[in-house]
This record gives C-alpha cells, sequence and structure tokens, in this order.
C-alpha cells in the first residue's frame, strides 16, 4: 500500500510503502520525505501525488510553504514505484495549482497563468500550454481525479450530474437523479476486472452524521451496490483505494478513538481500513490504530498493490533483471535496492524467480538479491 503519511506540505509529510513480510511482520520504506522546516537551502515538502502508468509516480515538491504563499514547485518522477527519482522540471514562483496526472515527462497540472487565474494545463520540460476544453467542460470544474492509461484526468459537470473526460468531452458517467448532486463525491476505481466508480453520498439528516458508499458500472451507468455508514455506529467517512479479494479492499475511514484506545475521549480520525462487502464490515488495520490520537490521522492510502512480489536487497547496487534464467541473457533493466517487482507463476529455475519490473517488462532475477513475499 503507497500512502501519504502527515500533513501536505508539513515537515512530516512522506510519501510510503507499507507491506508485511514473509513472516507476517508490517513493514515500512520511506520513499519521499519533506525536508521543509529543517532550514536548509533547498528544503522541499510534498504538496502532490499521482500515479501514471505501471511502476510510475509523480509527485510535486513545494520550495516553501505553497497554498497561500507565491513559491517555486519541483515536479518529480521514478519509473521504479517510488525508488528512485529525478526532476522533470520547476513551476514558477505563483504557477502552482495542483498535479493531476502524470506520463513520462508530461504532466496535466491545474493552477495560474500570466492570462488566467485558474487553469487545465499541460506541462513538459519545453514549457506549458492552456488546454482547449471540450465544450461542456468549463475552467472552473472540479476534478475527479486520475483514471485509467495514461493522461485521462475526469471532471464533474457544472451542475454535477454528469462527469466526463477532460481532454476528450467523452461522457463518462451520470449520476442517478435521485441523488442529490450537492452532497456527493466520486472517484474511479478497477473492481473485479472492469472499470467502475466508487461514489461517496452523503446524507442531509443528521448534520451529515450518516452517507453512503456505492458503486455505479461505467458502462451501464448502474448503481450495483449501495452501503450505509453511521457515526452513531462509531464509523464515519468510509472510501477505497484498491482491491485484494473481489469483495475485500483497503481505504480510509474514521473510527471512534474511544472504541479503541483506553482511556481517550470520543472523537473520529480516520486511519486506513479493511472493507469488506460481503461481510459487510470496515474494521481499522490494527499497526495504524495508535495514529487514531494525531491530529492528522494515519496515513491516507493513494494505491494497493495486492499479490506475491520481491523486493531487492543488494545494498547501494542495482539488480539486473534479464529475458531468461542464464547469466548470459540479455538484461532488460537494473533495478536499484529496495524496488519492489511482482512475482509471476512461472515455475522458477534454481537460483532464479521470474519477475514484472515495475513499468511491466517480464524477466528472471538472481534470487540470492531478493526478498521474496507471499
Amino acid at each position: 500500500m503507497y500512502a501519504i503519511d502527515g500533513v501536505w506540505e508539513g515537515p512530516t509529510a512522506a510519501l510510503r510503502r507499507y507491506y508485511r513480510d514473509s513472516a507476517g511482520q508490517f513493514r515500512v520504506d520511506d520513499l519521499v520525505l519533506s525536508t521543509f522546516g529543517q532550514g536548509r537551502p533547498g528544503d522541499r515538502a510534498i504538496v502532490g501525488v499521482q500515479f501514471g502508468n505501471p511502476g510510475e509516480v509523480g509527485v510535486a515538491l513545494c520550495h516553501g510553504i505553497c497554498y497561500g504563499s507565491p513559491e517555486p514547485v519541483t515536479i518529480a518522477r521514478s519509473a521504479d514505484g517510488g525508488v528512485t527519482w529525478h526532476d522533470l522540471f520547476d513551476l514558477e514562483a505563483g504557477g502552482w495549482g495542483s498535479l493531476l496526472a502524470i506520463e513520462g515527462d508530461t504532466t496535466i497540472i491545474r493552477g495560474p497563468t500570466a492570462d488566467d487565474w485558474w487553469s487545465f494545463q499541460k506541462v513538459t520540460p519545453s514549457g506549458r500550454t492552456v488546454l482547449a476544453l471540450p465544450a461542456g467542460i468549463l475552467p472552473t470544474a472540479d476534478t475527479v481525479g486520475a483514471f485509467g492509461a495514461g493522461q485521462r484526468v475526469a471532471v464533474y459537470s457544472e451542475d454535477r450530474r454528469t462527469i466526463r473526460d477532460l481532454l476528450s468531452g467523452e461522457l463518462l458517467l451520470t449520476i442517478p437523479p435521485a441523488w442529490d448532486a450537492r452532497q456527493y463525491s466520486a472517484s474511479f476505481i478497477t473492481r473485479a476486472g472492469g472499470e467502475s466508480v466508487e461514489v461517496r453520498l452523503l446524507s442531509t439528516s443528521q448534520e451529515y452524521r450518516e452517507g453512503y458508499l456505492a458503486f455505479i458500472d461505467t458502462s451501464s451507468d448502474a448503481v450495483t451496490d449501495v452501503y450505509q455508514w453511521r457515526e452513531a455506529d462509531g464509523l464515519s467517512g468510509v472510501s477505497i483505494v484498491g482491491w485484494i479479494t473481489p469483495t475485500l479492499a483497503i481505504g480510509r475511514a474514521d473510527f471512534d478513538q474511544a472504541d479503541y484506545l483506553p482511556n481517550t475521549v470520543s472523537f473520529f480520525h480516520g486511519i486506513p481500513a479493511l472493507i469488506d462487502l460481503q461481510k459487510g464490515t470496515v474494521s481499522p488495520i490494527s499497526e495504524f490504530l495508535p495514529q487514531l490520537t494525531k491530529k492528522a490521522g494515519g496515513p491516507q492510502p493513494l494505491l494497493v498493490d495486492p499479490g506475491s512480489f520481491a523486493r531487492v536487497v543488494t545494498g547501494a547496487d542495482c539488480l539486473n533483471v534479464r529475458s531468461e534464467p542464464l547469466l548470459s541473457a540479455s538484461v532488460l533493466g537494473c533495478m536499484a535496492d529496495r524496488v519492489v517487482m511482482a512475482r509471476r507463476a512461472e515455475v522458477a529455475t534454481r537460483g532464479w524467480v521470474a519477475v514484472t519490473t515495475p513499468d511491466g517488462r517480464d524477466g528472471w532475477a538472481s534470487s540470492e538479491f531478493l526478498e521474496l513475499f507471499p
């Protein structure tokens, strides 16, 4: 699970990877740590994260406090799941808004320009251009988020009754007419092999102390499942990030700390959670329970990558991934220490493990320099 921990722009903000090893121990890898606030030249703080194609991660790093202050921002990219990084380009002071999507050295952001205070823009190392928006999409449109492969960004229509592709204007989803368009938020997720939309619908009763988690099939606009949560049951604000099985997901939810931590007052904070749709339960992930007392709560999950994997353990050197389980085979790439690769079901050859690199290439790596996880 990839997650942002700490408060955006704060000195504790970090992009981290959480997982369990083969012995069931909980492990954490620091991928990007904010350094702002330490008083050193070049200090930078995380203000945005986006995942692109397989293995691709983009971060926006502000050279100070960006929100409310016109500081420069650097966009950096990783092609190996967040272990090694290189800076793509800098946005000048006052040019920052939000990072919406990344693919290669191209990003889509939202931010001010000399002629427009708030616009959608495509930015590359050679410069930035304001996007020409399709009919029906306004420059002020709220964003749903990135989805699918590449640079697709979904936005709400002005009346929030529909969701469209920012670049093409393609209609992606129509919200059921019975729902209050002012009281929902949506995110695209992949469920059971198909694209669907997770919709968080807030009830207007009891001062938003209850709500619903609903799923809509994008191919038919049909509502497939609806689940209710209530603060009266010790639960609030349930959202899903990714799936372990077709009915078991990882996400985030607000729990009442008094239900889990002794000698605490009743107060809700968000931490990562397991959402079991078959049982109809939402349970906090135990390792994050102590963070229920933190003002910002626990980490915000961004991406879940289930399945068996192998973690490179070479120290300072990188590990060659070869096209065949032979030292004489061609090298597909050299993976840095701590890079995580998916393990394939192909029968292993002595001393070799069948892996898939972060960017999706199938190959073989020496088992001597790998930690294997179930």
